[in-house]
């Protein structure tokens, strides 16, 4: 009989791009999952065997009380009424709200992957500082629980937490990321004489999207003929958002491409020559991980998760967070040098197949469930 677990993720669209993988290699396994997530309006999920999907009204961000209350109840009830032998949240919200559920409901086992430590532990505004004082002693309790697993994504958010005894070292595990499919992000060569850099993310400050704008105008005043482009998603969520009328204005100013969501990244990426993400911290940008099997050469920042992403000087490039001269120069250099970012490519090819292609990062989750299991059952 498959053991029923359960997987809790904020939003379909991180599911399909994510965490899809992990769901199809466990429910072929020896596991029944059930995915608790947002489906967005019009939107049919493909269907799974072995898997149930309920859909559920979650938030990213920590701004409505009585929703997140209401999100934890609903939770709870779903908790009881399947039982699972474990449950996987995914991001701090809902590590957040669901520990709490499964803590309440006696779940037996609690694994929470952080994704990245996100506006809570990165942003030093007064209502960032004002949150952390009042969640603390919460998260102190969730996560010290000794049937509770934190994953991380990186060494730097996992030694963060344990120097903060938020999480107790045994109870922890390092994955570097949700790993990426080499068989549909292939490798080729650069198709266009023509240039463009391009920058993946959610629209919000955070990801150095300011900072990007700000060197595409240095480049293109040297450069004209050189393309920048973003794709991504207004997160109107997020504290550190951008307006969209910023981002228009920057298509008109001409310093930029806004495409939106894009739904055929590997299309999208064969056709760019540059793939940047100035970001000011990650957990592990997966676009990178893409770009790099796709072999494009990277710029990114020396800041945790991001500089996981690359073999600096090989793969790609590492410039200061905040800095958009220091990006604009690291352009500069990718453009006149197309050898350069050919060798770039190859040796991230390389990379990824190594160590970050969906099979190694999907065997290293499956594993780690049996492991705990296992030794609990014994």
């Amino acid at each position: 009989m498959k053991k029923k677990i359960i997987y809790l993720v904020s939003d379909y669209g991180y599911v399909l791009t994510h965490r899809l993988s992990i769901i199809k290699e466990l429910s072929r396994n020896n596991y029944r999952v059930t995915l608790i997530t947002k489906i967005p309006a019009g939107t049919v999920p493909e269907p799974l065997p072995n898997v149930e999907i309920i859909d559920l009204d979650l938030q990213r961000a920590l701004t409505n009380p009585l929703k997140d209350i209401k999100a934890v109840l609903s939770l709870y009830q779903i908790y009881r009424r399947i039982k699972p032998v474990f449950v996987q949240h995914i991001s701090m919200k809902m590590i957040f709200l669901g520990s709490i559920a499964a803590r309440l409901s006696r779940v037996p086992y609690t694994f929470n992957t952080m994704t990245g430590l996100g506006y809570l532990f990165i942003s030093k505004s007064l209502r960032a500082r004002i949150l952390r004082l009042l969640l603390w002693p919460i998260f102190f309790l969730l996560f010290r629980h000794k049937n509770t697993w934190t994953i991380f994504q990186n060494t730097d958010d996992l030694e963060k937490f344990v120097k903060l005894h938020l999480v107790k070292i045994k109870n922890t595990k390092l994955i570097r990321g949700s790993g990426v499919d080499i068989d549909r992000f292939k490798y080729s060569e650069e198709q266009n004489d023509e240039i463009e850099i391009l920058l993946a993310a959610r629209i919000i400050r955070d990801k150095g999207v300011l900072e990007f704008v700000e060197a595409a105008r240095l480049v293109k005043a040297v450069y004209p003929q050189v393309k920048f482009s973003i794709t991504g998603e207004i997160d109107k969520e997020n504290p550190a958002k951008i307006p969209v009328s910023d981002v228009q204005a920057w298509e008109q100013e001409g310093a930029i491409k806004w495409y939106g969501n894009v739904a055929d990244m590997p299309a999208l990426l064969k056709r760019v020559s540059i793939v940047c993400l100035p970001s000011y911290r990650e957990g592990l940008p997966k676009i990178l991980l893409e770009a790099a099997a796709c072999g494009r050469a990277i710029i990114t920042t020396t800041m945790p998760g991001c500089r996981d992403a690359v073999i600096p000087n090989k793969s790609g490039l590492l410039i200061p967070a905040k800095d958009s001269r220091a990006l604009a120069d690291a352009i500069k250099l990718l453009i006149n040098d197309k050898d350069y970012r050919k060798s770039m490519g190859k040796e991230g090819r390389k990379f990824i197949e190594q160590k970050f292609s969906d099979k190694i990062i999907n065997q290293q989750f499956f594993d780690f469930y049996e492991q705990v299991l296992s030794n609990q059952d014994s």
